[in-house]
C-alpha cells in the first residue's frame, strides 16, 4: 500500500505541474480524489509495512505463544526462523517425541506483516497438538488474545 500510496502521490505532483491550474477537473480531479482515498482510508499502521522490527520481537512472540501452550497443557513447540526450505513461509518439524523433543516451526519472518506471522505461530501451535475443531478453534482464539494483551503491555 505504501507503493500505492507513492505512486498516487508522484502522480498527483505531475499532475499538478503539467496540469489544470489548480481546478478539480479532469485527470487532475481524478488524481487528488485518489490521493486523498488513499490517504484518508488507510489507517496508520496499516499500510503492509508492519512487520517484525527485529528478531527480538519474534522472541518475546515466540516466549509468549510457548507459555500460553503450556499453561493450556499443549505441546509448546520451539519456533525459529527462517524456514530451512526454499520458497515457504512456515514449516513444522517433527522430532523424535519418545525422546522429549518438541517440534520446530519455522516462520519466514522478513518482508512478511505482522499478523501473517504470528497467524503462522499460532497455527504452527495447533498444528503441533494435532488439533481439531472446535478445539482448534477455542485455543486459536485463547492464543489471539494472549498476543493482543502482550501487544497491550508492549504498548503501555
Amino acid at each position: 500500500m505504501t507503493q500505492l500510496r507513492s505512486r498516487f502521490s508522484g502522480w498527483l505532483r505531475a499532475s499538478k505541474d503539467h496540469g489544470s491550474g489548480g481546478r478539480d477537473a479532469g485527470i487532475d480531479g481524478v488524481t487528488r480524489r485518489a490521493s486523498m482515498l488513499v490517504d484518508s482510508e488507510v489507517p496508520p499502521g496499516h499500510d503492509g509495512g508492519m512487520e517484525f522490527s527485529s528478531t527480538v520481537e519474534f522472541a518475546h512472540a515466540a516466549r509468549a505463544l510457548t507459555r500460553a501452550a503450556a499453561r493450556r497443557s499443549l505441546v509448546a513447540p520451539s519456533f525459529r526462523c527462517p524456514p530451512r526450505l526454499v520458497g515457504v513461509d512456515r514449516s513444522i518439524r517433527r522430532r523424535d517425541e519418545s525422546a522429549g523433543a518438541d517440534p520446530v516451526v519455522s516462520i519466514r519472518v522478513k518482508g512478511r506483516p505482522r499478523e501473517a506471522v504470528l497467524a503462522d505461530m499460532i497455527e504452527g501451535v495447533v498444528v503441533a497438538n494435532g488439533l481439531v475443531p472446535p478445539d482448534a478453534d477455542r485455543v486459536r482464539n485463547e492464543l489471539w488474545q494472549v498476543m493482543a494483551a502482550q501487544e497491550l503491555r508492549a504498548a503501555s
